[in-house]
């Protein structure tokens, strides 16, 4: 890998919040802190007090447009998790790769 990333890293997404599109589903918006996604992954939900939530299938995936933005700060991602709801979701959680126990 050219970005020091390895394949098997465990993805690790931080949540800042997540929004419903109309027709296509849960948008979950937040920053990759570790690992990679992939349009296809399933995630799972870990809440802040490392309880397991739902799971859901990544249907998308794509960066977030900002305002400005200054090199260390994390990129904003956006996810479409259509078979979440948004009440499934909170800022702080952490969406991992389903196979991966934390």
């Amino acid at each position: 890998m050219t970005d020091g990333t390895s394949d098997d890293e465990q993805l690790r997404f931080i949540v800042k919040g997540a929004f419903n599109l109309r027709s296509r589903g849960t948008s979950v918006i937040g920053h990759i802190e570790a690992g990679r996604v992939v349009v296809g992954d399933r995630l799972r939900v870990v809440r802040v007090d490392g309880e397991l939530g739902p799971a859901a299938e990544c249907t998308g995936a794509g960066r977030v447009r900002v305002a400005s933005w200054e090199p260390g700060q994390p990129v904003p991602v956006a996810l479409l998790l259509p078979g979440l709801q948004v009440s499934d979701i909170r800022e702080g959680d952490v969406l991992v790769r389903d196979a991966v126990i934390v």
